[in-house]
């Protein structure tokens, strides 16, 4: 026997260039059918905005990063996790995801998990590089 009614809940993660219309509107088109609903839950959030590897303020953290970690290649990439960064979008030009911490194996099965923690070394390193970034951008 089949229900009556059916509901689902599906989390996108909205990429640059996409929007809230554009992806229920590409959820309507593939549905395709009039008896079935497409509503977008309150609180959601446009995508974050991209800030170009050339601003100035990607060439400050740029110079920082390879300041303190000078063994790391420095390339901007696209963070899929939806972060407090989205708060900063009203009063910042540019908002990068960032965290300037040394992970590895072990770490990343600690991160949001049991036992969670930083190694002392990381942390100093994690203080040398935003005590840096303020000292190259407060000009």
């Amino acid at each position: 026997m089949l229900p009556g009614n059916a509901s689902a809940s599906v989390n996108f993660r909205l990429m640059p260039g996409d929007s809230e219309a554009s992806v229920t509107a590409h959820v309507h088109r593939t549905v395709n059918n009039e008896r079935i609903s497409v509503e977008p839950s309150a609180g959601n959030a446009e995508p974050a905005t991209v800030t170009g590897a050339s601003s100035p303020s990607f060439q400050a953290l740029n110079r920082t990063i390879r300041e303190i970690f000078p063994d790391v290649v420095v390339a901007p990439g696209l963070m899929l996790g939806g972060t407090d960064s989205r708060h900063y979008a009203p009063i910042a030009d540019n908002t990068f995801r960032f965290s300037p911490v040394r992970a590895n194996s072990d770490d990343l099965k600690r991160f949001h998990g049991t036992n969670e923690r930083l190694s002392i070394e990381g942390y100093a390193e994690m203080i040398r590089f935003y005590r840096r970034l303020i000292e190259n951008t407060a000009g």
